[in-house]
């Protein structure tokens, strides 16, 4: 990590290819299928969390909570941990894998891609769930698409990408527009 003057501030080891998530003042450090994760600040580790099963991908919000989602060989789970590193939201997957995970920047809600599987062909199902209320705010499949990824505007909106288009929402999970990309 480096301060913005060009000092290296600190490095670490993960043990592997490293994926990163950053929220703009907070950062995941992981390596996918490893069961540990670190937390950083602009000056430091803050924190490492040990999972019970292998990460599959990590977001981070604005406001220090993360978001994990995790795989076994009956499914997966994505769990949400508060800014004091406590787990304060569960959503079980049941016949997919998270491709790709965001949580908004108020840590309100988490928003998952998950490639799934049914009667021989594939679909990307996007959930995006209110953590408080466990609530599904928008649930919507792409029948035959990859998941590219999925990410949190500033304002609560959200986007969801999979292969060839881009699907824009408001906050109520309301969809805006969607547009074909190449």
């Amino acid at each position: 990590m480096y301060h913005p003057s060009g000092e290296l501030l600190f490095q670490e080891n993960t043990g592997g290819m490293t994926s990163i998530d950053t929220s703009g003042k907070y950062m995941a450090a992981y390596v996918p299928g490893s069961k540990t994760l670190s937390l950083y600040h602009s000056f430091a580790k803050i924190h490492t969390q040990t999972t019970e099963f292998p990460i599959g991908t990590v977001a981070v919000a604005d406001n220090g909570m993360f978001a994990v989602s995790v795989t076994d060989a009956s499914g997966g789970a994505v769990y949400v941990y508060d800014s004091d590193f406590r787990l304060t939201y569960t959503w079980m997957i049941e016949g997919g894998f998270v491709f790709d995970l965001a949580i908004s920047p108020d840590g309100k809600s988490v928003a998952a891609m998950i490639l799934s599987f049914s009667s021989g062909s594939y679909f990307t199902e996007l959930t995006v769930k209110n953590i408080r209320t466990d609530g599904t705010v928008v649930s919507e499949n792409f029948e035959g698409k990859t998941p590219v990824c999925v990410e949190f505007f500033s304002n609560g909106g959200f986007f969801a990408s999979v292969d060839g288009m881009i699907s824009f929402y408001r906050t109520s999970g309301e969809k805006i527009s969607q547009t074909e990309v190449s």
